[in-house]
Protein backbone atom coordinates (compact mmCIF):
# COMPACT_ATOMS: atom_id res chain seq x y z
CA UNK A 1 0.00 0.00 0.00
CA UNK A 2 2.89 2.40 0.62
CA UNK A 3 4.58 2.08 -2.29
CA UNK A 4 1.51 2.28 -4.13
CA UNK A 5 1.15 5.42 -2.40
CA UNK A 6 4.49 6.65 -3.24
CA UNK A 7 3.98 5.85 -6.81
CA UNK A 8 0.66 8.07 -6.38
CA UNK A 9 2.21 11.03 -5.27
CA UNK A 10 5.20 10.79 -7.58
CA UNK A 11 2.97 10.55 -10.36
CA UNK A 12 1.74 13.44 -9.00
CA UNK A 13 4.66 15.33 -8.60
CA UNK A 14 6.02 14.19 -11.99
CA UNK A 15 2.65 15.74 -13.78
CA UNK A 16 3.28 19.44 -11.87
CA UNK A 17 6.47 19.50 -13.45
CA UNK A 18 5.15 18.73 -16.60
CA UNK A 19 2.76 21.33 -16.39
CA UNK A 20 4.72 24.09 -15.73
CA UNK A 21 7.30 23.13 -18.33
CA UNK A 22 4.63 22.52 -21.03
CA UNK A 23 1.34 25.13 -22.36
CA UNK A 24 -1.60 24.00 -20.62
CA UNK A 25 -3.70 23.30 -23.54
CA UNK A 26 -4.86 19.57 -24.11
CA UNK A 27 -5.58 17.14 -21.61
CA UNK A 28 -7.10 13.37 -21.31
CA UNK A 29 -8.15 10.82 -18.48
CA UNK A 30 -8.27 7.31 -19.18
CA UNK A 31 -9.33 4.49 -17.72
CA UNK A 32 -9.47 0.24 -16.85
CA UNK A 33 -13.11 0.04 -16.24
CA UNK A 34 -12.39 -3.41 -15.74
CA UNK A 35 -9.51 -3.47 -12.63
CA UNK A 36 -9.72 0.30 -12.00
CA UNK A 37 -6.58 1.68 -13.46
CA UNK A 38 -6.49 4.95 -14.68
CA UNK A 39 -4.29 7.40 -15.88
CA UNK A 40 -3.88 11.43 -17.08
CA UNK A 41 -2.00 14.01 -18.92
CA UNK A 42 -2.15 17.69 -19.15
CA UNK A 43 -0.15 20.29 -21.03
CA UNK A 44 -0.16 19.28 -24.55
CA UNK A 45 -0.31 21.29 -28.17
CA UNK A 46 -2.11 18.08 -29.37
CA UNK A 47 -5.04 15.99 -28.14
CA UNK A 48 -3.36 13.02 -29.72
CA UNK A 49 -0.46 13.59 -27.79
CA UNK A 50 -2.55 13.79 -24.20
CA UNK A 51 -4.87 10.80 -25.10
CA UNK A 52 -1.48 8.84 -25.89
CA UNK A 53 0.52 9.98 -22.35
CA UNK A 54 -2.52 9.18 -20.34
CA UNK A 55 -3.10 5.68 -22.01
CA UNK A 56 0.52 4.74 -21.35
CA UNK A 57 0.07 6.33 -17.94
CA UNK A 58 -2.64 3.91 -17.21
CA UNK A 59 -1.21 0.90 -19.23
CA UNK A 60 1.74 1.63 -16.57
CA UNK A 61 -0.01 0.58 -13.36
CA UNK A 62 0.38 -3.14 -13.18
CA UNK A 63 -3.02 -4.62 -12.69
CA UNK A 64 -3.87 -2.73 -15.94
CA UNK A 65 -5.66 -4.34 -18.51
CA UNK A 66 -7.68 -2.22 -21.18
CA UNK A 67 -7.05 1.16 -20.59
CA UNK A 68 -9.51 3.58 -22.91
CA UNK A 69 -9.67 7.46 -22.72
CA UNK A 70 -12.45 8.52 -21.30
CA UNK A 71 -12.21 12.02 -22.20
CA UNK A 72 -10.14 14.38 -23.30
CA UNK A 73 -10.30 18.27 -22.72
CA UNK A 74 -8.85 21.60 -23.66
CA UNK A 75 -8.23 25.08 -22.53
CA UNK A 76 -9.97 23.86 -19.23
CA UNK A 77 -9.35 23.86 -15.22
CA UNK A 78 -8.08 20.66 -13.45
CA UNK A 79 -7.25 19.67 -10.07
CA UNK A 80 -5.97 16.71 -8.56
CA UNK A 81 -6.27 15.61 -5.08
CA UNK A 82 -4.49 12.64 -3.44
CA UNK A 83 -3.95 11.32 0.39
CA UNK A 84 -0.57 12.18 1.52
CA UNK A 85 -0.81 9.74 4.50
CA UNK A 86 -0.61 6.79 2.66
CA UNK A 87 -3.66 5.49 1.29
CA UNK A 88 -3.67 5.56 -2.22
CA UNK A 89 -7.16 4.61 -3.20
CA UNK A 90 -7.62 7.99 -1.43
CA UNK A 91 -8.10 10.73 -4.70
CA UNK A 92 -9.76 12.80 -6.40
CA UNK A 93 -9.95 15.01 -9.47
CA UNK A 94 -12.32 17.62 -11.01
CA UNK A 95 -11.97 19.51 -14.12
CA UNK A 96 -14.08 22.51 -14.62
CA UNK A 97 -14.26 26.77 -15.59
CA UNK A 98 -12.99 27.58 -12.08
CA UNK A 99 -10.08 27.30 -9.99
CA UNK A 100 -12.17 27.48 -6.45
CA UNK A 101 -15.09 24.85 -7.80
CA UNK A 102 -12.40 21.89 -9.11
CA UNK A 103 -10.54 22.68 -6.33
CA UNK A 104 -13.65 22.20 -3.99
CA UNK A 105 -14.52 19.38 -6.04
CA UNK A 106 -11.75 17.10 -5.78
CA UNK A 107 -10.99 17.62 -2.25
CA UNK A 108 -14.39 16.55 -1.32
CA UNK A 109 -13.82 13.04 -4.05
CA UNK A 110 -10.67 12.19 -2.28
CA UNK A 111 -12.11 13.09 1.28
CA UNK A 112 -15.04 10.81 0.29
CA UNK A 113 -12.69 7.75 -1.06
CA UNK A 114 -10.79 8.32 2.25
CA UNK A 115 -13.86 7.67 4.68
CA UNK A 116 -13.59 11.06 5.57
CA UNK A 117 -10.35 10.95 7.29
CA UNK A 118 -8.01 11.95 4.44
CA UNK A 119 -5.55 14.44 4.79
CA UNK A 120 -5.86 15.65 0.72
CA UNK A 121 -3.27 17.33 -1.44
CA UNK A 122 -4.20 19.32 -3.78
CA UNK A 123 -2.50 20.74 -7.27
CA UNK A 124 -4.62 22.50 -10.08
CA UNK A 125 -3.33 22.97 -13.60
CA UNK A 126 -4.95 24.70 -16.68
CA UNK A 127 -6.57 27.38 -14.72
CA UNK A 128 -6.80 31.10 -15.67
CA UNK A 129 -6.34 32.06 -12.15
CA UNK A 130 -3.46 31.08 -10.12
CA UNK A 131 -3.00 28.46 -8.10
CA UNK A 132 -2.70 30.20 -5.11
CA UNK A 133 -3.23 27.52 -2.08
CA UNK A 134 -0.05 26.98 -0.41
CA UNK A 135 1.53 23.22 -1.00
CA UNK A 136 3.04 20.97 1.73
CA UNK A 137 4.02 17.40 2.06
CA UNK A 138 1.57 17.27 5.44
CA UNK A 139 -1.46 17.01 3.16
CA UNK A 140 -4.14 19.65 3.71
CA UNK A 141 -2.59 20.99 6.34
CA UNK A 142 -0.63 24.30 5.04
CA UNK A 143 2.06 26.46 7.12
CA UNK A 144 1.32 29.50 5.62
CA UNK A 145 1.09 33.25 6.96
CA UNK A 146 -2.38 33.44 7.22
CA UNK A 147 -2.13 37.39 6.96
CA UNK A 148 -1.18 37.08 3.45
CA UNK A 149 -3.36 34.97 2.05
CA UNK A 150 -5.98 36.97 0.13
CA UNK A 151 -9.41 36.50 0.12
CA UNK A 152 -10.02 33.04 -1.41
CA UNK A 153 -6.40 31.39 0.25
CA UNK A 154 -7.33 28.54 1.99
CA UNK A 155 -5.52 27.59 5.31
CA UNK A 156 -5.48 25.00 8.14
CA UNK A 157 -3.29 26.14 11.40
CA UNK A 158 -3.40 22.68 12.64
CA UNK A 159 -4.47 18.75 12.09
CA UNK A 160 -6.79 18.86 14.17
CA UNK A 161 -8.18 22.84 13.31
CA UNK A 162 -10.88 24.03 11.19
CA UNK A 163 -10.17 24.74 7.60
CA UNK A 164 -10.70 27.83 6.82
CA UNK A 165 -11.56 30.20 3.64
CA UNK A 166 -10.10 33.84 3.57
CA UNK A 167 -13.05 36.29 3.10
CA UNK A 168 -13.42 39.53 0.87
CA UNK A 169 -14.40 42.80 2.79
CA UNK A 170 -17.90 44.59 0.83
CA UNK A 171 -21.16 45.93 1.62
CA UNK A 172 -24.19 43.85 1.23
CA UNK A 173 -28.37 44.07 1.80
CA UNK A 174 -29.21 42.32 5.09
CA UNK A 175 -32.39 41.39 6.30
CA UNK A 176 -35.16 40.55 3.77
CA UNK A 177 -37.84 42.41 1.82
CA UNK A 178 -41.40 42.40 2.97
CA UNK A 179 -42.56 40.23 -0.18
CA UNK A 180 -40.14 37.52 0.09
CA UNK A 181 -42.07 34.21 1.23
CA UNK A 182 -42.08 32.86 4.40
CA UNK A 183 -40.43 36.14 6.33
CA UNK A 184 -40.62 37.12 9.70
CA UNK A 185 -40.91 40.77 11.55
CA UNK A 186 -37.25 40.12 12.52
CA UNK A 187 -35.76 40.00 9.52
CA UNK A 188 -36.10 44.08 8.79
CA UNK A 189 -35.92 46.24 8.62
CA UNK A 190 -33.26 45.29 5.36
CA UNK A 191 -30.38 47.27 5.81
CA UNK A 192 -26.94 48.08 3.66
CA UNK A 193 -24.17 46.58 5.77
CA UNK A 194 -20.20 46.94 5.12
CA UNK A 195 -18.13 44.30 5.93
CA UNK A 196 -14.79 46.31 6.79
CA UNK A 197 -11.88 44.38 6.52
CA UNK A 198 -11.34 40.45 5.50
CA UNK A 199 -11.94 37.77 7.91
CA UNK A 200 -12.07 33.85 7.69
CA UNK A 201 -14.39 31.70 8.32
CA UNK A 202 -14.76 28.02 8.66
CA UNK A 203 -15.40 26.30 5.23
CA UNK A 204 -18.00 23.65 7.44
CA UNK A 205 -19.33 23.73 10.77
CA UNK A 206 -16.85 22.15 14.07
CA UNK A 207 -17.36 18.40 13.86
CA UNK A 208 -17.04 16.13 16.20
CA UNK A 209 -13.71 15.07 15.34
CA UNK A 210 -12.41 18.96 16.22
CA UNK A 211 -14.31 18.93 19.08
CA UNK A 212 -13.17 15.73 20.50
CA UNK A 213 -9.48 16.86 19.75
CA UNK A 214 -9.96 19.94 21.52
CA UNK A 215 -11.48 18.17 24.98
CA UNK A 216 -8.21 15.15 24.97
CA UNK A 217 -6.24 18.28 25.05
CA UNK A 218 -7.87 19.47 28.01
CA UNK A 219 -9.63 22.66 25.97
CA UNK A 220 -13.12 21.81 25.97
CA UNK A 221 -14.30 20.46 29.46
CA UNK A 222 -17.75 19.80 31.37
CA UNK A 223 -20.31 17.99 29.94
CA UNK A 224 -19.67 15.56 26.60
CA UNK A 225 -21.79 16.60 24.45
CA UNK A 226 -24.17 13.35 22.81
CA UNK A 227 -24.02 12.51 19.11
CA UNK A 228 -27.76 11.40 19.78
CA UNK A 229 -26.69 7.69 18.12
CA UNK A 230 -25.72 9.28 15.24
CA UNK A 231 -22.03 8.83 15.29
CA UNK A 232 -19.28 11.60 15.47
CA UNK A 233 -16.02 12.06 13.22
CA UNK A 234 -17.01 14.22 10.65
CA UNK A 235 -20.83 15.06 11.81
CA UNK A 236 -21.06 18.68 13.37
CA UNK A 237 -20.87 18.83 16.57
CA UNK A 238 -24.06 19.08 18.82
CA UNK A 239 -25.89 19.60 21.73
CA UNK A 240 -23.55 22.76 22.82
CA UNK A 241 -24.20 25.65 24.10
CA UNK A 242 -22.91 28.99 23.29
CA UNK A 243 -20.55 28.85 26.39
CA UNK A 244 -19.32 25.27 24.98
CA UNK A 245 -18.17 27.15 21.90
CA UNK A 246 -16.38 30.08 23.55
CA UNK A 247 -14.50 27.09 25.64
CA UNK A 248 -14.28 26.01 21.89
CA UNK A 249 -12.69 28.92 20.33
CA UNK A 250 -10.76 29.92 23.71
CA UNK A 251 -8.44 26.55 23.09
CA UNK A 252 -8.05 27.03 19.52
CA UNK A 253 -6.80 30.48 19.90
CA UNK A 254 -4.32 29.48 22.31
CA UNK A 255 -3.51 26.36 20.65
CA UNK A 256 -2.46 28.38 17.07
CA UNK A 257 -1.85 31.78 18.47
CA UNK A 258 -4.66 33.43 15.83
CA UNK A 259 -7.85 35.33 16.85
CA UNK A 260 -10.60 32.76 16.54
CA UNK A 261 -14.43 33.79 17.56
CA UNK A 262 -17.80 33.12 16.36
CA UNK A 263 -19.42 35.29 13.62
CA UNK A 264 -21.42 38.40 14.16
CA UNK A 265 -24.59 37.87 12.75
CA UNK A 266 -23.97 40.32 10.08
CA UNK A 267 -20.94 38.20 9.05
CA UNK A 268 -22.80 34.92 8.87
CA UNK A 269 -25.68 36.56 6.52
CA UNK A 270 -22.53 37.63 4.53
CA UNK A 271 -20.68 34.27 4.24
CA UNK A 272 -24.09 32.73 3.84
CA UNK A 273 -25.01 34.66 0.85
CA UNK A 274 -21.91 34.54 -0.71
CA UNK A 275 -23.12 37.87 -2.91
CA UNK A 276 -26.39 36.30 -3.09
CA UNK A 277 -29.76 38.49 -3.06
CA UNK A 278 -31.93 35.43 -3.19
CA UNK A 279 -33.60 33.47 -0.59
CA UNK A 280 -31.00 30.82 -0.83
CA UNK A 281 -27.60 30.85 -2.06
CA UNK A 282 -29.15 28.26 -4.26
CA UNK A 283 -31.17 30.75 -5.78
CA UNK A 284 -34.98 31.34 -5.21
CA UNK A 285 -35.71 27.60 -4.32
CA UNK A 286 -34.07 25.06 -2.28
CA UNK A 287 -34.25 21.12 -2.48
CA UNK A 288 -33.31 18.27 -0.19
CA UNK A 289 -30.29 17.71 -2.79
CA UNK A 290 -29.14 20.79 -1.86
CA UNK A 291 -29.29 20.78 1.70
CA UNK A 292 -30.25 18.63 4.70
CA UNK A 293 -33.65 19.92 6.03
CA UNK A 294 -37.03 18.49 6.54
CA UNK A 295 -37.77 17.68 2.98
CA UNK A 296 -40.97 16.27 4.14
CA UNK A 297 -42.34 19.66 4.94
CA UNK A 298 -43.97 22.42 2.46
CA UNK A 299 -41.56 22.95 -0.53
CA UNK A 300 -39.99 26.57 -0.78
CA UNK A 301 -41.49 28.53 -3.84
CA UNK A 302 -41.38 26.27 -6.92
CA UNK A 303 -39.44 23.61 -5.22
CA UNK A 304 -40.07 19.98 -4.31
CA UNK A 305 -40.90 17.81 -1.67
CA UNK A 306 -37.99 15.02 -0.84
CA UNK A 307 -36.45 13.57 1.82
CA UNK A 308 -36.75 14.12 5.63
CA UNK A 309 -33.60 12.29 7.16
CA UNK A 310 -34.06 13.09 10.71
CA UNK A 311 -30.92 13.77 11.80
CA UNK A 312 -27.65 15.44 10.88
CA UNK A 313 -25.22 14.30 7.74
CA UNK A 314 -21.12 14.42 7.83
CA UNK A 315 -19.97 17.93 7.16
CA UNK A 316 -19.86 18.79 3.16
CA UNK A 317 -22.09 16.55 1.66
CA UNK A 318 -23.60 19.12 -0.26
CA UNK A 319 -21.81 21.54 -2.59
CA UNK A 320 -20.60 24.68 -1.27
CA UNK A 321 -21.50 28.07 -1.72
CA UNK A 322 -19.71 30.65 -4.04
CA UNK A 323 -17.47 31.26 -0.96
CA UNK A 324 -16.49 27.70 -0.80
CA UNK A 325 -18.68 26.99 2.46
CA UNK A 326 -21.16 24.29 2.67
CA UNK A 327 -23.84 23.86 5.51
CA UNK A 328 -25.35 27.30 5.94
CA UNK A 329 -28.91 25.94 5.25
CA UNK A 330 -29.78 23.44 7.23
CA UNK A 331 -27.93 20.75 9.14
CA UNK A 332 -27.27 22.66 12.06
CA UNK A 333 -28.60 26.24 14.02
CA UNK A 334 -25.32 27.94 14.20
CA UNK A 335 -24.59 29.93 17.10
CA UNK A 336 -23.61 33.66 16.33
CA UNK A 337 -21.96 36.57 18.65
CA UNK A 338 -24.96 38.57 18.88
CA UNK A 339 -27.21 39.79 21.74
CA UNK A 340 -30.94 39.27 20.77
CA UNK A 341 -32.72 42.14 19.10
CA UNK A 342 -36.57 41.17 17.67
CA UNK A 343 -35.54 43.54 14.83
CA UNK A 344 -32.61 45.26 13.28
CA UNK A 345 -33.72 48.94 14.08
CA UNK A 346 -30.47 50.44 15.83
CA UNK A 347 -28.29 47.67 14.58
CA UNK A 348 -24.49 48.09 13.61
CA UNK A 349 -23.53 48.71 9.96
CA UNK A 350 -20.10 47.93 10.10
CA UNK A 351 -20.86 44.34 10.45
CA UNK A 352 -19.89 44.07 14.03
CA UNK A 353 -21.52 42.24 16.73
CA UNK A 354 -24.53 43.89 18.46
CA UNK A 355 -24.07 43.93 22.46
CA UNK A 356 -26.93 45.60 23.19
CA UNK A 357 -30.33 44.00 23.43
CA UNK A 358 -31.30 41.04 25.32
CA UNK A 359 -27.81 39.10 25.99
CA UNK A 360 -29.71 36.38 28.37
CA UNK A 361 -30.48 34.90 25.20
CA UNK A 362 -28.12 34.63 21.95
CA UNK A 363 -28.78 34.50 18.18
CA UNK A 364 -28.48 31.78 16.00
CA UNK A 365 -28.62 30.88 12.28
CA UNK A 366 -28.78 28.56 9.46
CA UNK A 367 -31.88 26.22 10.29
CA UNK A 368 -31.20 22.71 11.00
CA UNK A 369 -32.45 19.11 9.92
CA UNK A 370 -34.83 19.65 11.52
CA UNK A 371 -36.66 22.71 9.89
CA UNK A 372 -38.81 23.62 7.09
CA UNK A 373 -37.23 25.05 3.86
CA UNK A 374 -38.59 28.27 4.77
CA UNK A 375 -36.77 28.60 8.26
CA UNK A 376 -33.22 28.04 6.70
CA UNK A 377 -33.26 30.82 4.42
CA UNK A 378 -30.18 33.03 4.72
CA UNK A 379 -32.10 35.84 6.20
CA UNK A 380 -34.08 33.35 9.32
CA UNK A 381 -32.88 34.15 12.65
CA UNK A 382 -33.58 32.26 15.84
CA UNK A 383 -32.56 33.01 19.42
CA UNK A 384 -32.02 30.20 22.72
CA UNK A 385 -30.80 31.03 25.93
CA UNK A 386 -27.11 31.30 26.35
CA UNK A 387 -27.19 28.14 28.04
CA UNK A 388 -29.25 25.64 26.10
CA UNK A 389 -28.09 22.50 24.16
CA UNK A 390 -29.74 20.60 21.91
CA UNK A 391 -29.49 18.41 18.71
CA UNK A 392 -30.03 21.07 17.07
CA UNK A 393 -27.59 23.55 17.45
CA UNK A 394 -23.70 23.70 16.24
CA UNK A 395 -21.51 26.67 15.41
CA UNK A 396 -18.83 27.68 12.52
CA UNK A 397 -15.89 29.68 13.89
CA UNK A 398 -14.36 32.60 12.04
CA UNK A 399 -10.63 34.22 12.18
CA UNK A 400 -9.72 37.65 12.38
CA UNK A 401 -7.19 38.67 9.56
CA UNK A 402 -4.66 41.31 10.36
CA UNK A 403 -4.11 43.79 7.37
Amino acid sequence: MLRCAAALLALFAGEALLAQTMPSRHGAFALDAGSGAWGWALGYAKPTGAADAALRSCRSRRDARGCAVLFRFQDTCAAFAADARGDAEAFGSAWGAGVAAVREQALNHCRVRGGGGSQCLTRVWGCSTPDAMPKSTSGSIWDVSVASLSPGGRFRECAECPEMVVLPSASFTMGSSPDEEGRYPDEGPPRMVTIVSPFAAGVFEVTFAQWDACRAAGGCAGELPSDAGWGRGRRPVINVSRADAEAYLAWLTKKTGGSYRLPSEAEWEFLARAGATTPFHTGRTIVPSQANYDGGAAAYGDGVRGAFRQRTLPVGAFRANVFGLHDVHGNVWEWVADCWNDSYAGAPTNGRAWRDGNCEVRVQRGGSWSNAPKDTRAAVRNWRPAGYRDANSGFRVVREIKP
